[in-house]
């Protein structure tokens, strides 16, 4: 799939270059948790198809803002994570998030960025 640009001279354009697309800063939030199996983000994001989590952790691992790690015996399981440039979008989450409390109405299922003292 070719890669979508905004075409727009700016940093904030080269940002969502790079994490604009639907369901990718949900993932990366997931990924700011920690390691997490494929599984375990289909359960986390309800509502992605798994072809389109797949492509979207293929993109953010072409990037370099996700690597995929090997657990040790006996998980022996595939895991992605947060690169060190990856792990540079917490601010963007945790500003994220403060602006949307307000318009939020369900109770949090999970801790939020911001609030796990990182």
């Amino acid at each position: 799939m070719a890669q979508k640009r905004y075409g727009v001279d700016c940093a904030t354009a080269a940002g969502l270059d790079l994490v604009g697309d639907r369901w990718t800063l949900l993932i990366l939030r997931e990924l700011s948790f920690g390691e997490q199996r494929f599984t375990d983000l289909q359960k986390a994001l309800p509502g992605i198809a798994s072809n389109l989590l797949a492509e979207r952790l293929r993109d953010l691992s072409r990037r370099r803002l996700i690597e995929q790690r090997e657990l040790q015996v006996p998980a022996a399981r595939m895991v992605y994570a947060l690169t060190p440039d990856g792990e540079r979008v917490r601010p963007v989450l945790t500003a994220l998030e403060r602006f949307g409390m307000p318009y939020f109405r369900k109770a949090p299922r999970r801790q939020g960025v911001s609030e796990m003292g990182r």
